[in-house]
């Protein structure tokens, strides 16, 4: 996959050094991103994804690196636009041992606009993840799985739909999300606190057989000591163990 987003380069811009200080400005750049996605403060990382980008990031799945390298950055049109391969410590499903620590390579795209590098989503086929695209193969620096599903297919056995909320932000509503568990074994659910005082999340179980579904409630109430402007949004986080991967539902509150 990653060979195929590289077929568009030419040779002397996949290998070309880059000047230090664009460079250092995009590994630092980089690194920020993957720090944020391993705290899971992906608010913050949405300040790094291009205008272009934003929606296909947010509804996307989110996935954590224990622990990330930046292993090799491959640069084109002239130093402006960069896909950078990066190292990530993580669990994946390998039947038949369960869950297995391992490293797989991400690839993520970057351009520079303004001075600044911003995450995008090029226009390719393929099989790609907002974290980035996930592979198994050989590479530079890079361990190989060899068996097993793609990282891609473990990050859909867990599905919650919708996950966009939209509510009135001038009157009381309700509505829900459904989480549905696609593994062949038993997942927990964990709801990070909301902040503000508006909102109220309620899940009905907590821990997911094979096949079962939760169902969240989402409860929005104008209150006279929180107001809540047109146009704000929230995200709720929603961690499933034992992968711990956390999948952010948006609660808008659009202008019209």
């Amino acid at each position: 996959m990653l060979a195929g987003g590289c077929l568009a380069q030419s040779p002397e811009d996949l290998f070309s050094k880059a000047p230090p200080a664009i460079d250092d400005a995009l590994r630092a750049r980089a690194s920020k991103f993957y720090q944020l996605q391993a705290e899971g403060k992906f608010r913050q990382a949405d300040d790094l994804v291009a205008a272009d980008a934003k929606d296909i990031y947010m509804e996307a799945d989110k996935r954590r690196c224990r622990k990330f390298q930046i292993v090799r950055i491959n640069y084109a049109e002239e130093f402006s636009k960069a896909n950078v391969v990066t190292n990530c410590d993580t669990e994946m499903l390998l039947p038949p041992k369960g869950i297995t620590s391992v490293t797989v390579p991400l690839t993520t795209f970057w351009k520079s606009m303004n001075g600044e590098w911003f995450w995008y989503v090029p226009a390719r086929d393929g099989r790609d993840t907002a974290f980035g695209t996930m592979k198994a193969g050989p590479g530079e620096g890079v361990s190989v799985v060899t068996s097993g599903p793609s990282v891609q297919d473990v990050l859909k056995m867990v599905t919650v739909d919708p996950k966009l909320v939209k509510f009135p932000a001038a009157n009381k509503e309700v509505q829900s999300v459904v989480v549905t568990n696609g593994m062949p074994g038993e997942v927990q659910l964990e709801l990070a606190p909301l902040k503000v005082s508006d909102l109220k999340l309620e899940i009905d179980r907590t821990q997911l057989k094979a096949n079962e579904t939760a169902k969240i409630t989402i409860t929005y109430e104008p209150g006279s000591d929180y107001a809540r402007r047109f146009g704000s949004s929230e995200d709720i986080r929603l961690t499933v163990k034992p992968l711990n991967r956390v999948i952010p539902i948006r609660v808008v509150f659009p202008l019209n």
